[in-house]
């Protein structure tokens, strides 16, 4: 399953929102469909340590963080595309980081103070306060400025190179459709004839 998950978001809570639909703007293809798919991607996406998911499963609900990473989607859809924040999600989403805050502890780092959560609890939920985390660092820091959502599929991503945003998820994926759509819609179009 390890395969079929992408990095292409460019920091792991995008990943995360990234476990959500393929092709289209639809969010209806899921790709964390039971719980030890879910906390095999936390191990993927370097969220938990293999220990951690493997001596902690059990202890939340899986539903409960899919809705979450859908209200996260939701918030950045609209910021991406310029929007007002939904006010459901936002409510959603400042819960979820709440909670979140309410179990983690802060630590001292090399570059500074920083939550850390996971002290005792499942692995679930251990990737969720974690997931949760990585998200107020997203909303409330720098980066939230380069946050782009596809044009072609729900799939966000960072976009920090000079020059124009990237419009895509992947020009391997997307990209190359888009051009591929246009390319045929030029050939179809019909000729214009000129006066004789």
């Amino acid at each position: 399953m390890g395969a079929a998950w992408s990095d292409i978001g460019g920091a792991p809570i995008l990943n995360f929102l990234n476990t959500a639909g393929v092709a289209g703007k639809a969010r209806d293809a899921e790709q964390l469909t039971s719980h030890a798919a879910l906390l095999d991607w936390g191990v993927w996406a370097g969220v938990l340590s293999a220990g951690e998911a493997e001596h902690r499963r059990g202890g939340f609900s899986r539903p409960h963080l899919i809705d979450r990473r859908e209200a996260l989607h939701a918030l950045l859809s609209a910021h991406a595309g310029g929007g007002p924040a939904p006010e459901p999600a936002l409510a959603r989403v400042t819960g979820w980081i709440a909670e979140a805050r309410s179990r983690a502890v802060l630590e001292a780092g090399a570059g500074g103070y920083a939550w850390r959560a996971g002290l005792g609890l499942s692995a679930g939920d251990v990737l969720s306060d974690r997931l949760a985390l990585e998200a107020e660092r997203l909303v409330t820091g720098p980066d939230l400025a380069n946050v782009r959502e596809c044009v072609r599929c729900s799939w966000m991503f960072l976009s920090k190179g000079r020059g124009r945003p990237r419009r895509w998820c992947a020009m391997s994926a997307c990209g190359n459709r888009e051009k591929a759509k246009r390319h045929y819609a030029r050939r179809k179009a019909p000729t214009p004839r000129t006066p004789d």
